[in-house]
């Protein structure tokens, strides 16, 4: 019982008891879920870890599915910051900066199981840490909606997911000449060499299914990308309509976009002469990240906007929905670039613009049309659709976002 010892002696830490709760709704999608992903033996000790932005349904229907594993559950509810639903101070605050603290892990590693409903840190200021004893499992449902949803990422069949990903790969990889046009203004184009593509030559893209990407732009020997991207979201809401001139792999200039572009023009100003590890030249102005969605099912949890911090999780963002393209600002959360940002004191920058109808060709293949994923139409995605029901219903794009 070491576990609830060390609960109920924290401030923020809410105990859950053996006994059984009334029955749920969402109760039978969180068992499915937690019997891929967790596995529960009886008697083990689960711990619950959301925020107050976590909609209590979500919490109450996976601990009355841990119960009816026969396992123990107990709850760690944060403060968290539910009220602040901007959407360029979530991206920063809440995915940029450790804002839980340490004790958290102290308390999950006392457990069998650590079922994380909020985002700690993210993967852009490192993952969830390695515990011996414990398993992490992060839950991708935030709301009610996307746990009683179906075909919502975490219910939907990950089979077709990693399909589609790795039929979008084979039609990408290799490529050398990029060219990607959105109706609301976005015009690039840019050259992957084989020093790009030799980067990731191993990679599995069905590791993240429903975030391909293609290898960083400013990874090519000669970093080529120009053009413009115009966007008006980020992955945790709306954004003021931004334009940014793109020359040689960087922005270089900046139209619309009123607070955001205030803010990017300080961070860009404040890290000029900085030289950010595995970048090509000083600055954090680097177009660093250009990836696709593959998920064709997955849908917007309607006003989303309000949501403060869960809006994180993909209650707002449409970049996992198959065919959204998105691109990333700033200096990278991989290798040695997060700790590298915290040891000098800066801010970790990267601010995803998702485009929703865009239009992707990549040595005169097109891999997206006009926001069609070209891989859905594989005959091989259709194969494994067909296992698990029709697959002209689960392959079929169902929501259209609008910004």
């Amino acid at each position: 019982m070491a576990c609830a010892v060390a609960l109920l002696l924290l401030q923020d830490g809410v105990a859950s008891s053996r006994q059984s709760a009334p029955t749920n709704p969402l109760t039978d999608h969180a068992q499915a879920f937690l019997a891929r992903r967790a596995r529960l033996r009886p008697g083990e000790l689960v711990l619950i870890i959301s925020d107050r932005s976590t909609d209590p349904p979500v919490r109450s229907a996976f601990a009355d599915a841990v119960r009816k594993a026969g396992a123990t559950v107990y709850e760690l509810v944060l403060q968290g910051e539910p009220g602040t639903t901007n959407a360029l101070e979530i991206a920063r605050r809440m995915r940029f900066r450790r804002w839980y603290p340490d004790w958290v892990w102290k308390v999950a590693e006392q457990c069998d199981v650590a079922l994380v409903m909020t985002t700690l840190g993210g993967s852009h200021v490192g993952r969830n840490p390695e515990l011996p004893h414990t398993r992490i499992i992060e839950v991708p449902f935030a709301r009610r909606e996307q746990l009683a949803d179906p075909m919502a990422l975490g219910n939907y069949p990950e089979d077709i997911l990693a399909t589609i990903a790795r039929v979008a790969w084979k039609q990408m990889f290799g490529a050398r000449r990029v060219e990607l046009t959105d109706p609301e203004g976005t015009t690039l184009t840019w050259t992957l060499d084989a020093k790009a593509w030799g980067e990731v030559k191993n990679l599995d893209p069905a590791r993240n299914a429903t975030h391909v990407a293609l290898p960083a732009p400013y990874r090519a020997l000669h970093p080529d990308m120009r053009g413009t991207i115009v966007a008006s979201s980020t992955q945790s809401g709306p954004l003021p309509r931004l334009a940014l001139t793109v020359k040689d792999g960087r922005v270089v200039a900046i139209k619309g976009g009123e607070f955001v572009a205030d803010h990017l023009k300080k961070l860009f100003a404040g890290s000029a002469s900085v030289q950010f590890p595995s970048f090509p030249a000083p600055g954090s102005n680097w177009v660093e990240e250009t990836a696709l969605g593959t998920h064709p099912r997955h849908a917007r949890v309607p006003h989303a906007e309000t949501f403060g911090w869960s809006a994180g999780m993909s209650g707002w963002s449409g970049a996992p929905r198959a065919g959204v393209f998105h691109v990333a600002i700033g200096t990278s959360n991989s290798g040695r670039n997060s700790p590298f940002a915290r040891e000098h004191g800066l801010e970790i920058q990267h601010l995803d613009l998702e485009l929703y109808s865009p239009t992707l060709v990549m040595d005169g293949r097109t891999i997206i049309a006009r926001g069609h994923l070209a891989a859905l139409d594989d005959p091989e995605v259709k194969r494994v659709a067909t296992k698990y029901g029709n697959p002209d219903d689960l392959l079929r794009v169902t929501w259209v976002p609008t910004r």
